[in-house]
């Protein structure tokens, strides 16, 4: 008797399921069906912008308008946002800074593009305003940003050659007006022993184009040694009636140069300078100054800091 019973009860509370499930499934096919005025956030983008202008920062893009839709079409909404595409060109008169869209046309688009079957009750813009910037061109210099350190006994033979050292901007006004130079991507190396050869990406700003987005950048690597010159001290802004003597007249200089280059730098490729306009009272030396030097030395050195001197009149 135990088995039939309990066969009894499985069967009724298959049937209590099936019927619950059944009108779980007529009350959701009920309430979706019904239609309620629902706000529905539309994505807005542009096409066709005419090739002299760009859209502003200022100008909407995204609206949102409202509808009677069905449970089902909002439910649809709120996982896929729909999509308005304004074709730009077909408002767009030569010298336009501003495109105004009544909302007559706004609900027009949405029945076209979105649903036509839908009845746009609001919309969130009473009209919708885009704004034209004009698009601009410029040459700007290129800085390179490096992170570069040498092996002991190594530099580099003169600065980083950039190719090219410029590059044309394309963008809106507002923005080509505030640029006055691009940047390269950092170049970093370590314990440099050689050339550097290598290509750097630019560090290209939104809503800009560059007439090319990588240069090439290089220096050569030399091994260095030390060297020392006697210079003679140059004295400028002599008066006419008086006579200066230096002490000392000579002085040496230490520097670093290029192993290739070793011979090639003698004393005559510098020059050394007191300026008599420089002396204040009460003090009884000058500074010497270098006015000339070859390039790619490094670390230049004077012997002292101070000339000594005697005045004849």
């Amino acid at each position: 008797m135990s088995q039939p019973k309990a066969t009894y009860m499985t069967s009724k509370l298959k049937s209590f399921l099936f019927f619950l499930l059944l009108s779980i499934i007529f009350w959701t096919l009920t309430k979706f069906s019904k239609e309620s005025n629902n706000i529905i956030p539309t994505s807005i983008v542009y096409t066709n912008i005419p090739e002299s202008s760009s859209i502003t920062d200022s100008s909407v893009n995204e609206l949102s308008f409202g509808a009677f839709i069905n449970g089902f079409q909002s439910l649809s909404y709120k996982f896929n946002n729909p999509t308005l595409t304004i074709d730009v060109s077909k408002y767009y008169e030569t010298g336009d800074t501003l495109i105004f869209i009544s909302d007559l046309e706004i609900s027009k688009m949405i029945n076209s593009q979105i649903d036509d079957k839908l009845k746009v009750e609001s919309l969130s813009v009473e009209e919708l305003v885009i704004g034209l910037d004009a698009m601009l061109s410029k040459k700007v210099p290129i800085q390179l940003k490096t992170d570069v350190s040498y092996k002991e006994g190594f530099w580099s033979l003169g600065n980083f050659i950039v190719t090219p050292d410029s590059v044309t901007v394309f963008g809106p006004s507002e923005i080509i007006n505030t640029i006055t130079e691009i940047t390269t991507e950092e170049l970093v190396a370590k314990n440099v022993s050689e050339k550097i050869e290598n290509q750097l990406n630019l560090k290209v700003p939104e809503k800009i184009f560059v007439s090319q987005e990588q240069v090439e950048v290089k220096v050569n690597v030399d091994e260095f040694t030390q060297k020392k010159v006697i210079v003679p001290i140059i004295l400028q802004n002599v008066p006419e009636d008086t006579a200066f003597k230096l002490l000392p007249e000579k002085l040496e200089l230490t520097f670093n140069v290029s192993v290739h280059q070793f011979n090639d730098i003698t004393a005559n490729d510098f020059m050394v300078a007191c300026d008599i306009t420089s002396l204040t009272n009460g003090v009884n030396f000058m500074v010497p100054k270098v006015i000339k030097q070859p390039e790619n030395i490094h670390q230049l050195e004077l012997a002292t800091k101070k000339i000594e001197y005697l005045i004849f009149k």
